[in-house]
């Protein structure tokens, strides 16, 4: 498997969330349900994007932050908001994976990592990364987000499917059990 895998996975990852929220009512969009985390698939979906909006606002600096995350109230309350967000990042992902198919070299670019431990940690600390590195932590970080969207979704009633949720040596596992 390449390294653009990597990001053809975020950028299909992230088209799937499309699927799954744009057909939902605001109301059900929103509902929180407290046997998970006292979440919605709005507030998930906001979670998820504001990592893959920190990831971007720090690459070109090459500095990612993604604690000093927006938190958007529209996005976790508003579907149509949600979908400008989610056709907003497939621009931005599949824009740098053009880039990097250009350049392979970029996939190998290294990038700052800030990381705070403690809420008394103002600085933070810097660890070292790649863009290779940052989308399989982003991808995985969605996949995990997408699984408690289609929980909350079962609890309330809506058919979300589970493949969805699964990683993706999951579903190739599964595949090969079939």
């Amino acid at each position: 498997m390449d390294n653009l895998t990597l990001m053809d996975d975020n950028i299909s990852s992230i088209e799937s969330v499309r699927g799954i929220v744009a057909p939902l009512s605001d109301a059900t969009y929103a509902r929180t349900v407290e046997a998970v985390f006292a979440g919605s698939v709005g507030k998930h979906l906001r979670h998820m994007l504001d990592h893959y909006q920190q990831f971007f606002r720090g690459w070109p600096e090459r500095l990612v932050d993604y604690d000093c995350r927006e938190r958007s109230q529209a996005v976790e309350t508003s579907v149509a908001d949600g979908v400008q967000q989610i056709d907003r990042l497939c621009e931005l992902l599949s824009g740098l994976r053009n880039a990097a198919q250009q350049d392979p070299a970029l996939l190998s670019a290294t990038l700052q990592v800030r990381y705070a431990s403690s809420p008394e940690m103002i600085t933070g600390l810097l660890t070292d990364s790649t863009l290779s590195r940052e989308m399989a932590f982003l991808h995985s970080h969605t996949v995990h987000h997408i699984a408690m969207m289609t929980v909350i979704l079962q609890q309330v009633g809506v058919a979300a499917d589970r493949r969805l949720a699964l990683a993706p040596s999951t579903a190739r596992h599964e595949d090969q059990l079939v």
